[in-house]
């Protein structure tokens, strides 16, 4: 009876007339070669697809920071122009209360401008803070 390559995977492809072997791979290896090991290639090809997915990864968390930063970014301009607008219709009811038309409405202003500056300033550090907080700590390879 004649084996064919499946009955014996080891040995690989034999021709079908004489039963010799032919030197093609069986199953996309060389039998016999040194370090061409379906098990080791099986490794080498689950390393490569992990290291893949990490790099999409990386991606992926670049796109969040990005997001997150925009969005950080867009508050920081909402609160800056409510401080001032608040400021501003504040000093408007001072003018028309006490009838001190255009100081009220300067000094206010000038006032909702500081504080839309240090509300920005403020978020900008919680923001710095939050996103070194929620990166790792990447050591050098002496653990410094």
């Amino acid at each position: 009876m004649v084996s064919s390559p499946r009955d014996n995977p080891t040995r690989g492809a034999t021709d079908p007339h004489t039963d010799e072997p032919t030197g093609k791979p069986l199953n996309g290896h060389r039998v016999g070669q040194q370090g061409n090991d379906p098990l080791t290639d099986l490794q080498r090809r689950i390393a490569e697809q992990q290291a893949a997915r990490a790099t999409e990864a990386e991606k992926a968390d670049t796109g969040g920071n990005l997001s997150r930063g925009m969005g950080t970014g867009g508050r920081m301009a909402a609160d800056f122009v409510s401080a001032i607008l608040v400021g501003a219709a504040v000093g408007w009811g001072f003018d028309q209360w006490l009838g001190t038309t255009p100081w009220g409405i300067i000094s206010c202003f000038l006032l909702g401008f500081c504080a839309g500056i240090l509300g920005v300033i403020r978020l900008a550090q919680r923001a710095q803070t939050s996103q070194r907080d929620a990166q790792p700590e990447q050591a050098g390879p002496g653990g410094a």
